[in-house]
């Protein structure tokens, strides 16, 4: 659940959550459209969000001009 993201995010320090002036660089634009608002904990990455910051070593938040998105407690 989320696991793959997490270790991007731990690997280059931080991650927007949404689409953002630098392509390719969030999470909504590295997973599956379909499964976004799917309410499936495993596949949805809007659920990843929770998941994600539980695990201690990625916190999430609004880091990015007041938007959502992630950072690695070891690049904060």
């Amino acid at each position: 659940m989320g696991n793959e993201a997490a270790e991007y995010i731990n690997r280059v320090g931080f991650l927007p959550l949404f689409k953002n002036e630098i392509p390719g660089f969030s999470l909504e634009e590295r997973t599956v459209a379909e499964y976004w608002w799917s309410d499936d904990p495993v596949r949805d990455p809007w659920r990843w969000r929770i998941a994600i910051a539980k695990r201690h070593d990625v916190l999430y938040g609004k880091f990015f001009a007041k938007k959502a998105g992630f950072i690695s407690k070891k690049w904060l």
